[in-house]
């Protein structure tokens, strides 16, 4: 079993942690960069905050894959991939234990090598072939997923995760615009105002805002998650700090 922590951008109804995706410190912060910041108003889904957990994760042999020529990995399924609570892909409904994928390998995207060590992960829980307002509690008793509720995880097809919530940071702590109705007033002027893409417009925010300048920057968003998981320790100080994942496919 190992355990780390994870982050997840939301919304402010955002309860349930369950059938989505989440990443380490460098993967929640490209996906707000590339999915949730070009230029928007509200953000992309109304994402307002970053919540962290803590996961413990054992997973179910049938649904492990070993990486191309064996060895190594042996924790985690291939990544889900959710859309409004159900399994994108009907061929991994089945699967009920924690997944991972890193941006530029398993058949992602390139951009992560801009977030180096950028990992997410998916949750399966209930009822995986139903959009969220579908499940009914029948559902839920028939086909629970893989969270695990009253115990820690056993690796059994309904026992492979746990997740412990551990907090919340807003993003306009952390990008520098300590008051929301200020920053709302700002983004309905120039949707823009927070970061813009390179390209339409210069690679940066507008009238001060500067934490997420410069995208293609690696240093820079190392010095972002850096800022991030200090911002949790200074909310939590008594909450031990980021505890980072295993590889998707390391020798173990």
């Amino acid at each position: 079993m190992v355990t780390f922590y994870v982050y997840s951008a939301q919304r402010e109804d955002d309860f349930l942690f369950e059938n989505v995706v989440a990443a380490n410190l460098m993967g929640v912060l490209l996906f707000l960069h590339y999915h949730a910041l070009d230029p928007s108003c509200p953000r992309h889904r109304d994402i307002t905050r970053i919540r962290r957990y803590r996961v413990s994760a054992l997973g179910n042999p049938a649904d492990i894959t070993l990486p191309e020529g064996g060895g190594g990995g042996g924790r985690f399924a291939p990544l889900v991939m959710f859309s409004n609570g159900r399994a994108a892909d009907a061929s991994q409904q089945a699967i009920t234990s924690v997944g991972c994928a890193v941006p530029g390998e398993d058949g992602w995207p390139p951009e992560g090598h801009r977030y180096s060590g950028a990992t997410f992960f998916s949750f399966p829980g209930p009822c995986r072939e139903l959009a969220s307002s579908e499940k009914d509690a029948a559902c839920r008793a028939q086909n629970p997923g893989g969270q695990c509720y009253a115990s820690v995880p056993d690796g059994s097809a309904q026992c492979t995760w746990t997740a412990e919530p551990l907090g919340e940071v807003r993003i306009s702590e952390l990008s520098g615009v300590l008051d929301e109705k200020a920053e709302r007033e700002r983004c309905l002027a120039n949707p823009a105002w927070e970061w813009t893409l390179a390209g339409r417009s210069p690679d940066h925010g507008d009238a001060g805002a500067c934490f997420w300048d410069g995208r293609g920057d690696p240093t820079r968003n190392a010095e972002r998650a850096e800022a991030l998981d200090r911002l949790f320790a200074m909310r939590y100080p008594d909450v031990p700090p980021d505890i980072p994942p295993p590889l998707c496919h390391d020798e173990h």
